[in-house]
C-alpha cells in the first residue's frame, strides 16, 4: 500500500493500525450521533484499546460514558441492580445486555485501579 501524499511504502503493521484508527474514529462518530449499536462497538474498542490513541485512563472514562448512555437508551436505566435483575431474569432477549454489563463492570474496575490524571 501506498501512503496518501508519499511515495513511500509502508508496513502492513502501520497499514493496519491506520484502518484501525479510521474505523474507530467512523464508530465513535456514530456514536456521538445516537446510534445505539456504535455507542456498544466503541465502548468495546475502548476497553480493548481497539485502534484509541488515549491514555488508559481517558479510554475507559469515555468507554463508561458510551456504555452509559447504551443502557439508559437501550434499557431505561443504567441502574446495575436493575440490569442484572433483567439480564438474569432473561426478559431481555437480546444477548447485548450481558455484553454491556460485562464491559461496563471491566471499565469500572480498570477505572478504579488507575488514578486521575
Amino acid at each position: 500500500m501506498i501512503l496518501e501524499n508519499s511515495d513511500e511504502r509502508c508496513s502492513l503493521a502501520r497499514q493496519v493500525r491506520c484502518c484501525e484508527q479510521r474505523w474507530f474514529q467512523e464508530t465513535r462518530e456514530q456514536a456521538t450521533a445516537g446510534d445505539l449499536a456504535s455507542m456498544l462497538l466503541a465502548a468495546e474498542m475502548l476497553c480493548h484499546s481497539y485502534g484509541c490513541p488515549h491514555s488508559r485512563y481517558e479510554r475507559f472514562r469515555e468507554a463508561l460514558h458510551f456504555l452509559r448512555l447504551y443502557l439508559v437508551r437501550r434499557y431505561g436505566t443504567a441502574n446495575l441492580l436493575q440490569l442484572e435483575v433483567l439480564a438474569q431474569s432473561g426478559a431481555s432477549a437480546d444477548e447485548t445486555l450481558p455484553r454491556a454489563l460485562f464491559l461496563y463492570r471491566q471499565a469500572r474496575i480498570e477505572l478504579a485501579g488507575l488514578e486521575t490524571p
